[in-house]
Formats: structure tokens, sequence, C-alpha cells
């Protein structure tokens, strides 16, 4: 269940918006996660939450003015692992 779990957390998608977003793609990508920046000083984030992502900037100094989650919905999930198990029969 716990890799579940942590399999779900990786599929989120956090949403941020930084005026020093450049600074923040690098302590992002070095701490696991994969932050894309969108050209306009917000950027979304893969393989991190967005507690991890809210202490690090913390930790850095680094202001956000947005920070948001999108989760997988129960029924993305359920799809998911049913797709999983498709794949190992």
């Amino acid at each position: 269940m716990r890799d579940l779990l942590a399999y779900a957390d990786s599929r989120s998608v956090v949403t941020v918006e930084s005026p020093q977003l450049a600074e923040l793609t690098a302590i992002v990508n070095a701490h696991g996660g994969d932050l894309q920046g969108n050209g306009d000083g917000t950027g979304r984030i893969t393989g991190m939450n967005r507690r991890k992502t809210g202490h690090l900037a913390s930790d850095h100094s680094i202001v956000l003015y947005q920070l948001a989650e999108a989760t997988s919905s129960l029924e993305d999930f359920y799809l998911t692992i049913a797709e999983e198990e498709h794949k190992i029969q």
C-alpha cells in the first residue's frame, strides 16, 4: 500500500509562480523533482509534492506567488492500477 501511495504522489503536478524560477528549478531538480518552466515565471513540477516544494523554497529564501497541487482523482488512480495489473498478466 505504501508503494501505491508513493506512486500516486509521484503522479501529482505542482504549479508554481516565482520571480526566482531559475533558482527554484535548480533546487527542485537537485532534490529529485522536475520543474519545467512555461516562460512566464510559472512552471510545473512533477516528482515532488507541494509541501516539499514549499519547504525547499522557504529554506532557500525563494519567493512564491503561487503553489498549487493537482492530484490524480480516485478514478485515475484505479485506472492506473488496472493498467499496471493488465501489464503483469
